[in-house]
């Protein structure tokens, strides 16, 4: 079996995160210039707390850049989940996966079930196509078939 690679590409959240920015950066404007113009009593903070908003937007923006490497890997020795948020990616045998379930209100999250209870969260936002979410689920299913239930 060769390696399935499905790669993270958040375009609705990157574009969120700028359009925070965007916004963050209009209020540092508003702040400062009701500071300058001595209308604004708590200009400073609030342009400042803006600024550190904006700042994290953008941090998160940069974060979640479609990088090489950083999606889903499904090789012959286990499943390799990049983290969004954080360096690193988990490697899990598949030995220690139990279940998929597809789980949210829209059923738009793959819940990847470990042995011990653990659980890895795969968010359809963070793949650029429904598509390619449709295809990682497909893919885990041949690869961790349904348990069968006897009553």
């Amino acid at each position: 079996m060769s390696d399935d690679f499905f790669p993270f590409n958040p375009r609705a959240a990157r574009l969120g995160f700028l359009l925070g920015a965007l916004g963050c950066v209009g209020l540092v404007l508003w702040a400062v210039l009701g500071t300058l113009h001595h209308t604004e009593r708590m200009g400073e903070a609030r342009a400042a707390v803006s600024l550190g908003l904006m700042l994290a937007f953008l941090y998160a923006r940069f974060r979640l850049r479609p990088r090489p490497g950083w999606g889903v890997t499904l090789g012959p020795q286990g499943l390799t989940v990049a983290r969004p948020l954080s360096p690193g990616a988990l490697e899990v045998p598949w030995e220690r996966v139990q279940r998929i379930v597809r789980t949210g209100r829209r059923r738009d999250a793959l819940l990847v079930l470990l042995e011990d209870e653990q659980r890895i969260l795969i968010a359809r936002h963070l793949f650029a196509r429904k598509s390619t979410f449709e295809a990682l689920l497909e893919a885990l299913q041949k690869r961790v078939p349904e348990p069968v239930l006897d009553a």
